[in-house]
């Protein structure tokens, strides 16, 4: 079903197999972009690895999904799934030569609390904002299914949150 024209494009949507929008598609990866550069100020010990590992495996498996339900070309979903999945190693060497030139302050730890909070204030918004309203509107028999991962998603990362939680002051 042809539902409008986005960024020049016909958005056509459904539960059928339709292409969505380039700008929707593009809009979800801007996002989840912004939450991966923003993701790389994260102070990560050697315990915390292997999970953000699998965090980016998901997130990149996310990003390429969401790209290939897009008319974009090939070349163009290749270099946006890689400028994605190169952000936060880049962020994060980033964050770690700001770490090591600056003091411990009052003001560099509100810097990387707030850089954190707008990380999670993006995915928040592309699984609130884009995912779940998609899903409701595909209406598909296995919504309770995936909106129960959702739940289970954010359940464990908080638990996992508080247990790694620890004192910073230096």
């Amino acid at each position: 079903v042809v539902v409008g024209e986005e960024g020049g494009e016909k958005a056509e949507e459904g539960s059928k197999g339709g292409k969505v929008s380039n700008f929707r598609g593009l809009l979800f990866v801007a996002v989840l972009s912004l939450h991966a550069a923003l993701e790389g100020f994260m102070e990560i010990g050697k315990q915390m690895l292997l999970g953000m590992l699998l965090h980016k495996i998901l997130e990149i498996f996310a990003i390429g999904t969401s790209l290939m339900q897009t008319k974009l070309k090939a070349v163009t979903y290749v270099a946006l799934v890689a400028f994605s999945a190169a952000l936060t190693p880049l962020s994060h060497m980033l964050f770690l030569a700001i770490e090591s030139s600056i003091e411990y302050s009052f003001w560099k730890r509100i810097l990387f609390i707030g850089l954190n909070a707008l990380s999670t204030g993006a995915i928040c918004f592309a699984t609130f904002g884009e995912c779940i309203p998609h899903e409701i509107e595909k209406n598909s028999p296995s919504l309770g299914f995936r909106m129960g991962f959702i739940l289970f998603g954010y359940i464990a990362t908080s638990f996992l949150g508080l247990a790694h939680s620890h004192d910073h002051s230096h």
